[in-house]
């Protein structure tokens, strides 16, 4: 009841960049937005911000409060009031919200099939290895014949799920549930399962261009505001999922404040070339001189945002034949454990 999740953020953004850009005062702006949302928590929240902005407090002062919106979020929203450019701030923190909905949406949409099958055959194996394996064990035991080696295997495996299924699956699926959630999950510790998602062949390309798409987006978006590129590289710091980008953008943030220019700045990071291709940084240099930073920047943004439908669907193109073999290997496995004994039976009636 207490998660507060990405879209309930985006809704209460969008929103209010709606209303107060229609010329309403931000308390009442609050209210309207309340009386729309059900969620009885999510909606308490909201009535906070508005009882804290009533009681003189700034709006991202009120925002920090509820301890639910990012650093990135609420410098946008600070910097708006101060600035005297809130209604633009909150359009452009909107916009960042449905982008990354979209970049998120389509990688789980990647993920998803083979995510899906690759559950259900671990399923459908743990009830054979559970529930087949130690009546065919018994079975081809009593009838003593003479069995391959694969079928001795099965047998073997059969005899211990019979003995210790009870413990041997409940402990399985709890650590492999950790496990996926230390590595995928855990903010700790989830840039591990980043790593390997970016230096997998099948989903490095996934991830890049999920980040490039971001990357121009919010940084063409923020410059053609008015931020300077300092600024903006700390809030893209803020809005990358991936720490090790978050960490480029920091670097180069601190970089550009030194003076240094964007080129020396790509130059002296020692995986730059990894994290943004060649292609990518030609075309930011060439911005870079000829002042048209921010548009470049967008168009990457386009550009990649397209390459990343294209490369969603073939990666589910790519995946599914992989996984029928798998699943293919396994029934022949499967089969041949028990049909091989069943021939070996019949020479031996004959």
């Amino acid at each position: 009841m207490g998660i507060v999740s990405s879209t309930k953020k985006g809704y209460l953004i969008e929103n209010l960049a709606t209303l107060v850009e229609a010329g309403i005062n931000i308390s009442e702006c609050l209210f309207i937005i309340s009386n729309g949302i059900r969620n009885k928590y999510f909606k308490k929240i909201v009535l906070d911000v508005k009882e804290a902005v009533d009681g003189g407090f700034s709006l991202w002062q009120s925002f920090e409060k509820t301890g639910i919106f990012s650093k990135r979020d609420i410098s946008l929203i600070m910097i708006g009031e101060n600035s005297g450019h809130l209604v633009e701030n909150l359009n452009i923190l909107a916009l960042q919200h449905q982008k990354e909905k979209f970049f998120r949406y389509k990688v789980y949409s990647a993920l998803m099939y083979p995510s899906l099958v690759l559950f259900l055959v671990l399923i459908i194996g743990t009830g054979m290895a559970w529930f087949l394996l130690p009546k065919l064990s018994v079975v081809f035991t009593q009838l003593g014949a003479e069995l391959p080696l694969i079928t001795k295997i099965m047998i073997s495996v059969g005899v211990f799920f019979g003995n210790y299924g009870l413990i041997f699956f409940p402990i399985f699926f709890v650590l492999l549930f950790l496990f996926f959630y230390f590595v995928f999950v855990n903010k700790k510790t989830k840039v591990i399962g980043q790593k390997f998602l970016f230096n997998f062949f099948s989903t490095r390309r996934l991830v890049l261009e999920s980040e490039l798409s971001r990357f121009g987006y919010i940084l063409g978006t923020l410059l053609q505001a008015g931020f300077s590129i300092n600024e903006s590289l700390k809030l893209l710091n803020q809005a990358s999922p991936f720490p090790f980008y978050g960490d480029f953008y920091l670097y180069l943030s601190e970089s550009v404040s030194e003076g240094i220019s964007l080129k020396d700045s790509f130059a002296n990071f020692s995986k730059s070339e990894k994290l943004i291709p060649n292609s990518v940084q030609e075309m930011i240099f060439v911005g870079e001189r000829s002042g048209k930073l921010p548009e470049i920047l967008l168009k990457i943004g386009k550009n990649y945002e397209d390459k990343l439908e294209i490369t969603t669907r073939n990666l589910s193109a790519i995946l599914e034949p992989v996984l029928l073999i798998l699943v293919w290997v396994g029934v022949v496995i499967l089969a041949l454990a028990i049909i091989l004994p069943v021939y070996s039976l019949i020479s031996n009636i004959n």
